[in-house]
């Protein structure tokens, strides 16, 4: 058996973006993650479906559990031979106490990784459009915790002589007494200040003053953690670089309906214009009980004038089979291929095969129709889809007198593996948007969260979708003028603007 090993690694600022390509990989493999409160539950989602997944939030007053305890934990699973990933907030060395654990199980004889994250003191700013060293305004930056494991630490009459910028993280409950004692050892009060909470997320807060009264404006604006507080002239930058504004859904909270296994092209499109795009996997994606009528079609593949494909699922479900029965595409060199919508054409075509037919709307009614002239009486027609899809093609393709072996090739279940932070984060309108891609996604995401609890707006990608939505009773606020990716992004950035 495979010896157990520590992954202590750093997810970032809250931009689950900002994650490096080694965390990413450690988060798909991960037999067990410990996680904090300031690590992106998104990343979770790229997790093993048998992941073990252990919260360790830690806030002020709040421990989920100690640092003892976290300790113990990681000792546990590695000594079950498990791969456990230390999931920790911005990088687990830079006041993460990743050296206090990696200490732990050194003494313990467990081996351990240890893999930098990008750290929040520079990121934060970043996002808020200060730069924590600029040629103008300083050369250096000095970073300091804002409570440490034993009080007086910071030799404030030292840290008031400093000329750089001074970068306080977990400062918020002693951010008065820091600014107080910066002024009183000679600091001027007016040097440019700034608070930034929840930095590089929606809910990011940037609040500007000086060294005298940025303390009282946290307060007045109920800052509390997690915040950074920066001083220095480089806060003097941001009147010219504060980027993010420029974004067009910027601050702006979507979910993104899809199936437990694709990252959405919806979400990478909205997260690229600036918005927290939430994946809400409503549909899971299986295999069908019996691929016996799917693995009978490939064999007599040769008796077919045409194959239809309607979604990606059904393009990887079908040369699955072909691949696992040492059928290549050139059996499929005599058959008309027809694809319904853009991301399923593209699947197909990076096989090696071009696509024949595709409507130029992308529902079933058109492609049918689509079909129907391209048929004639007698011809066989293949189709392999979900276990739910509906018959619209078998009767445009019957009624012209061909034949359909409709084939179950993979299935379409509702997915009852729903985070349960982000459903309740949905039913008490957490968020300005939820995006639907398909009427099967919009059914099963009416099941999960309830009609009566959808309080954002509502994108639906084509007319079948929101014919689902509204017969559901759930008020479409805009469908796609054009039913693709793009076109559904468009009716989302027209809205929220």
């Amino acid at each position: 058996m495979e010896k157990g090993r520590v992954y202590i690694t750093g997810a970032g600022p809250g931009d689950e973006r900002l994650v490096t390509v080694r965390c990413r990989e450690l988060i798909e493999n991960a037999d067990v993650i410990v996680y904090d409160r300031l690590a992106s539950e998104k990343l979770l989602c790229y997790a093993k479906e048998d992941c073990e997944l252990i919260y360790a939030g830690k806030e002020p007053k709040n421990h989920t559990l100690n640092q003892q305890e976290i300790n113990n934990v990681l000792v546990k699973k590695a000594r079950e031979n498990k791969s456990v990933l230390r999931l920790k907030g911005g990088d687990p060395f830079i006041f993460g106490r990743g050296g206090e654990e990696a200490e732990r199980l050194f003494d313990e004889g467990i081996e351990f990784e240890v893999v930098p994250g990008i750290s929040s003191f520079y990121s934060v700013c970043a996002y808020a459009g200060i730069p924590v060293t600029h040629r103008d305004y300083a050369s250096s930056v000095h970073v300091f915790t804002g409570h440490k494991k034993n009080d007086g630490e910071i030799d404030f009459k030292s840290v008031a002589k400093l000329k750089g910028t001074l970068v306080f993280l977990m400062s918020m409950k002693n951010l008065s007494n820091i600014t107080k004692e910066l002024m009183a050892n000679g600091m001027d009060k007016n040097i440019p200040s700034a608070v930034i909470q929840w930095g590089t997320t929606p809910k990011q807060k940037p609040i500007i003053g000086t060294l005298g009264d940025i303390a009282e404006k946290a307060k007045e604006e109920k800052i509390n953690h997690a915040a950074i507080a920066v001083i220095g002239d480089v806060v003097k930058a941001r009147e010219k670089i504060e980027w993010q504004k420029y974004r067009p859904l910027w601050k702006k909270k979507i979910a993104v309906t899809r199936t437990t296994d694709k990252i959405g092209e919806i979400e990478k499109v909205l997260s690229e214009k600036g918005a927290f795009v939430m994946p809400f996997p409503t549909i899971k994606i299986g295999e069908p009980n019996d691929y016996t009528a799917l693995d009978n079609a490939i064999y007599n593949i040769s008796k077919y004038s045409l194959i239809v494909f309607t979604s990606v699922n059904g393009v990887d479900s079908f040369f699955g089979r072909m691949r696992k029965l040492h059928k290549d595409i050139r059996s499929l060199s005599n058959i008309k291929i027809f694809a319904i919508g853009k991301r399923t054409k593209e699947a197909i075509e990076e096989r090696g095969i071009f696509v024949d037919l595709m409507p130029e709307k992308y529902n079933s009614d058109m492609g049918g129709k689509l079909i129907a002239e391209n048929i004639h009486e007698g011809d066989f027609v293949l189709y392999p889809t979900s276990d739910i899809a509906g018959d619209s093609i078998v009767e445009a393709v019957e009624k012209v007198g061909g034949s359909v072996d409709k084939i179950t090739a993979y299935t379409n279940t509702v997915n009852t593996d729903i985070n349960s932070s982000v459903l309740e984060d949905i039913r008490n309108g957490g968020y300005d948007a939820v995006v639907f891609a398909s009427s099967s996604q919009a059914e099963n995401f009416i099941n999960i969260v309830g009609k009566e609890n959808i309080n954002s707006k509502i994108f639906s990608i084509g007319v079948k979708t929101t014919e689902t939505l509204e017969k559901n009773g759930v008020k479409v606020d805009a469908t796609a003028e054009v039913s693709t990716i793009e076109g559904v992004c468009d009716a989302v950035l027209k809205e929220l603007l």
